[in-house]
């Protein structure tokens, strides 16, 4: 959204909680910049909807409704995955509250934002990301791109905080890990190709000989 989109945006939520416009009017406004084939995109702006009395118009309105959204893409997912999770649940130590006391991931994250707001930067620089689920990628979203803490996600998902520390310290090993593993493959592929040289040259001198 520009500027005056984000203004009009504003105005129209004002009237929605004054009485002056339906949540509907205010739904179809947004949707308007919304792929209208997604389905989950639908849900989450009715949510926004719902729950627009809850926006604060003295603070940012797109951190708010991004907090809804993303809360709602995560519940979501984790409803759906919910027998997957459990099958699949291993215990992870994480030992810190925001992404900001964890250098390491912080560190990594701040390289990769851009994954987090353009679908074309996904494509080309996230593919560290592509074995991450839906619950892991909503759960990095809120945390580390919204800089929400653990606490804060559990207190608007309503998602235990254990669970919350534990899939985060299972995506920075993810995604850390998958991370050097991509920035190592020109390395290796380049050493490879220079002892395959090496040794082609090694076997031309012996015929040589």
């Amino acid at each position: 959204m520009n500027n005056n989109q984000d203004n009009e945006i504003v105005v129209l939520i004002q009237d929605v909680i004054a009485g002056n416009a339906e949540k509907k009017e205010l739904c179809n406004r947004i949707y308007q910049d919304e792929e209208k084939s997604m389905t989950q995109a639908k849900k989450a702006l009715i949510e926004v909807c719902n729950r627009i009395e809850d926006i604060n118009l003295s603070k940012n309105v797109h951190k708010q409704v991004a907090t809804i959204v993303s809360a709602y893409f995560f519940v979501s997912a984790v409803s759906e995955y919910e027998n997957e999770l459990k099958n699949d649940y291993v215990m992870r130590e994480y030992n810190y509250s925001r992404i900001r006391e964890d250098e390491e991931l912080l560190g990594y994250m701040k390289k990769k934002a851009g994954v987090f707001r353009s679908p074309k930067v996904f494509d080309e620089e996230g593919k560290e990301f592509a074995s991450l689920n839906p619950v892991q990628m909503a759960l990095m979203e809120m945390y580390a791109y919204e800089m929400q803490s653990v606490e804060t996600i559990e207190r608007i998902t309503d998602v235990d905080s254990s669970y919350i520390a534990s899939w985060i310290a299972g995506v920075k090993e993810a995604v850390i890990e998958g991370y050097e593993a991509v920035a190592a493959a020109p390395e290796e592929e380049a050493l490879s190709q220079t002892q395959d040289s090496e040794e082609a040259g090694g076997s031309l001198r012996r015929a040589r000989a």
